[in-house]
């Protein structure tokens, strides 16, 4: 198993640099596989993160960010932040991407956005596995809605906190975050609120997004926008403000976003929320933010203060036995590696030896290939490695083979008169050897001492080759 797994290590290290280092030739890229190797191996030492876990982190942010130097900040701030936060390594890294790429979060600001996301965890009920898996594909869209950078993450991670307080479950609430990002900027939002504007108000001509970005100047995004021009609607809807009082209620009683839709399904119907958001998971969205907006502030508060707050996790973490174990393992791991690297690099000669000489000699590398699976089948049977033989080269055959001589075996064969047993043993055609080298070594030997016999006896008898002709008075000139 330790050649298999180190093996196998070292091809997902190929597979690596032909991502990270395409622009270079093949010697250049495998020269690269000892530093993509050292990144790994410091980022496994300090988080004690597995390092299957590891590579398949690495594996993930090079398949999604090709740069090769947002390789080790990255891998080093996700493998960390995993531990903290009990997530997945790969998700973890997810976040740290889709921040650089959608929020433009630098990579010097990468843990500073873990201490966020680990300071949301600690107030609300979203936890933090799950908000992982969910961040990043948020996060394109929340950039556009709230704003990039670290302010941009604190609300995203504010926002799913107080979606889950009343969602039946994590992927829930993350739905209805996604919902209305989507909504606030959709072409069926902008006109709703247009037609809204002109029936209720005799305002002819509204334009939201004229409002996004007034707001933006005076520095709000556009989820605070979004409510300042709804809420000047509802304050014309008799049925909106029954619904926004109902619905606060039942949040306080803790009742779910199911049983508070069935509840005002029916006062919904002609309200001015239900014309702009007609979408229930964008409505439950936008009603979780308005309704728990001291909550939403809070969040946002701490995660501005947040600095520290996955290091502090992580040290917890690391003080237990179980953390230290797993160190253990990979320092074994990582020794490992390094001492079945010249094995590794000889087996992998003498494969390719292998291979050569089965392409070659394809006849004789089938001849092998078979003689070795009966062997193993014989074996596993029960059967004597002697009867094995028997279809790839044993008694009947090899009287043959005495026989021919010339074509499949040594010439000298036919010449010799003794037995044909003896005959198959002295002269066995050349593709058996290598099963039975041994004996045939031992063989020759005591033909050669059978030989020196007849010699001292003054017999006649001459070695030919690997048999012997006798051509004496005693033997009448026959060969044996």
């Amino acid at each position: 198993e330790p050649v298999k797994k180190t093996m196998d290590y070292d091809r997902r290290l190929a597979h690596l640099v032909n991502i990270g280092y395409s622009e270079l030739d093949v010697a250049g890229r495998i020269a690269q596989k000892s530093s993509i190797d050292a990144i790994i191996q410091e980022a496994v030492r300090s988080s004690g993160i597995k390092r299957d876990n590891a590579i398949g982190a690495a594996e993930n942010i090079l398949a999604a960010e090709s740069n090769i130097d947002l390789l080790k900040p990255i891998l080093d701030t996700a493998l960390k932040g995993s531990v903290a936060l009990d997530a997945e390594a790969a998700d973890v890294s997810q976040i740290l991407l889709a921040s650089s790429r959608s929020l433009k979060i630098s990579k010097d600001n990468f843990e500073n956005a873990l201490d966020i996301v680990t300071s949301s965890t600690g107030l609300g009920n979203f936890e933090a596995n799950d908000l992982a898996r969910h961040l990043p594909q948020q996060m394109p869209l929340s950039a556009n809605v709230l704003g990039q950078g670290l302010l941009g993450l604190n609300k995203l991670t504010a926002l799913n906190q107080v979606a889950r307080m009343n969602a039946g479950n994590s992927d829930e609430a993350a739905n209805n975050v996604v919902n209305i990002l989507q909504k606030l900027t959709s072409v069926d939002t902008k006109k709703a609120l247009h037609d809204q504007y002109k029936s209720r108000l005799k305002i002819i001509g509204f334009n939201v997004d004229d409002m996004y970005v007034k707001g933006q100047l005076d520095g709000k995004d556009k989820l605070q926008v979004f409510d300042e021009v709804l809420d000047r609607l509802v304050r014309e809807d008799e049925r909106s403000q029954e619904i926004l009082k109902k619905v606060n209620q039942m949040r306080k009683r803790g009742d779910t976003d199911d049983q508070i839709y069935s509840a005002i399904e029916g006062t919904l119907e002609g309200s001015v929320i239900q014309s702009v958001l007609r979408d229930r998971q964008a409505l439950f969205g936008f009603l979780a933010y308005k309704n728990n907006k001291s909550m939403y502030d809070k969040i946002i508060a701490e995660g501005n203060e947040s600095a520290g707050a996955m290091r502090k996790n992580f040290g917890v973490i690391q003080a237990t036995d179980s953390w230290k174990t797993d160190q253990a393992t990979n320092e074994w791991e990582i020794a490992t590696q390094k001492a079945f690297k010249p094995f590794n690099e000889a087996l992998g000669t003498a494969a390719a030896v292998v291979t050569n000489f089965a392409q070659s000699f394809p006849n004789a590398a089938a001849v092998m290939s078979g003689a070795g699976y009966t062997t193993a089948a014989a074996a596993a049977a029960g059967i004597g490695g002697s009867i094995a033989m028997k279809g790839l080269g044993g008694r009947e055959s090899s009287r043959a083979n005495g026989r021919k001589g010339g074509k499949y075996g040594n010439p000298n064969a036919r010449q010799c008169g003794k037995r044909y047993v003896e005959c198959q043993n002295r002269h066995r055609p050349r593709f058996v050897v290598p099963f039975r080298r041994t004996e045939q070594r031992r063989n020759r030997q005591n033909h050669r001492n059978e030989a020196a016999i007849c010699r001292r006896k003054r017999t006649g008898c001459q070695t030919v080759g690997n048999g012997h002709r006798a051509g004496s008075r005693q033997t009448g000139g026959r060969s044996h």
